[in-house]
């Protein structure tokens, strides 16, 4: 009986193993399996690209991106418009910012809507938090019109594509958000237009929980 019962208890506990490292089949699995990670971390920075479009216009830069609960945020222009620029959102909200060269010493008090933290297409640089993205990814695919699907697999080694489609102002918008399928956080981030790409994010050499102090968030 004892054996019978040390039996089943391992093959239980192998079944749960497998049940927490299932693959998701849906894109609500995928992207609640992003949220759960997100919502595990204390910190996190990396590497941003970023590419933006409107109309004839397009702007591109490479930014580092400090991150730390509960929305703690800080970037650094390393290629692009404004090189060596800095933006610092601290733990009670507080925006500053500072532009690089001989006039980094110079560090001013920023408001939400100040039209020099968002880009061509009027998303605000405080958003480059994977948390945001997770949100604008759940509250499109509730719009009315709009589809979510989980896109096949090339490899195990591919991240999870989740895809939004749905219309807007006469305009057939795309959303495709890429999960590493290891680190469980968000690699990649495309939207198109009409099928033209208008906004791509690409995150590299990240580092998770490397315990950042208040005090980055600082400038």
């Amino acid at each position: 009986m004892r054996r019978t019962a040390c039996l089943l208890l391992l093959v239980g506990m192998f079944c749960a193993g497998r049940a927490n490292t299932a693959e998701p089949a849906r894109p609500d699995e995928a992207l609640a399996l992003a949220e759960r990670r997100f919502q595990s971390l204390t910190d996190y920075q990396c590497l941003a690209d970023a590419e933006t479009r409107l109309g004839d216009k397009t702007s591109s830069g490479t930014y580092q991106v400090w991150f730390k609960k509960p929305a703690m945020l800080r970037t650094r222009v390393l290629r692009g418009n404004h090189r060596g620029s800095e933006v610092a959102m601290d733990r009670d909200g507080k925006v500053r910012g500072r532009k690089g060269g001989i006039l980094k010493a110079f560090v001013v008090r920023l408001s939400a809507d100040d039209k020099r933290l968002r880009n061509l297409r009027g998303v605000p640089v405080t958003e480059l938090d994977w948390g945001s993205f997770y949100r604008k990814c759940r509250e499109r695919s509730t719009r009315p019109g709009a589809r979510i699907t989980l896109a096949p697999r090339a490899s195990p080694e591919a991240p999870y594509e989740i895809v939004v489609t749905y219309p807007t102002e006469g305009n057939r918008m795309r959303e495709v958000y890429k999960i590493d399928p290891k680190l469980h956080v968000m690699v990649e981030g495309d939207i198109f237009e009409n099928e033209v790409r208008v906004d791509h994010i690409a995150f590299r050499e990240i580092q998770l929980d490397t315990g950042l102090s208040d005090g980055t968030f600082k400038l």
